[in-house]
């Protein structure tokens, strides 16, 4: 009975390495979208706190939505703020159907989607401001769940994402 116990534990152990990979995050934010409608006046914010310029970094998003989501793709804008008050805009298309309608995020009824979108290096030490706007010709987007932010470290995540879908 002891050797089945002890059995069980290293195979709860072998499960439990292998699901949680070694992801270091320098920050990770998402936040929600009331009632699945992402309405076009609505830009989530995100603030990322910079101290070292040498590092480079893997910037990416995250998109929770569901089937009710229109579209194969979504465009975002997204609008930075630099430490010194300097702004940009870039626009994303992230697709989140394959062209024979299969999601390309993962889960049941909310799907999620990250995305590796660049390998960034900041030149400012300070805060960035990220405003992440909806890019649709429609007022109000059905089926989003939640819009997010993150960055890596690259030196600390090493390949990964490289071959993301």
């Amino acid at each position: 009975m002891k050797r089945i116990i002890y059995i069980v534990f290293i195979f709860l152990g072998i499960i439990n390495i292998s699901c949680h990979s070694e992801v270091n995050y320098v920050m990770r934010e998402n936040q929600d979208i009331p009632n699945m409608q992402w309405i076009f006046s609505e830009k989530p914010s995100f603030n990322i706190d910079i101290q070292d310029t040498t590092e480079n970094y893997i910037l990416g998003f995250c998109i929770r939505y569901n089937n009710d989501y229109p579209d194969a793709n979504i465009y975002l804008f997204v609008h930075t703020q630099f430490p010194e008050g300097e702004k940009s805009i870039d626009t994303l298309s992230i697709d989140l159907f394959y062209p024979d309608g299969t999601p390309t995020g993962s889960g049941k009824y909310i799907k999620e989607l990250n995305v590796n979108v660049s390998q960034v290096r900041f030149p400012q030490i300070g805060r960035y401001i990220l405003d992440i706007e909806q890019a649709s010709r429609r007022d109000t987007l059905q089926g989003i769940a939640a819009v997010g932010v993150y960055l890596l470290s690259d030196s600390k995540n090493e390949g990964y994402g490289k071959e993301e879908k």
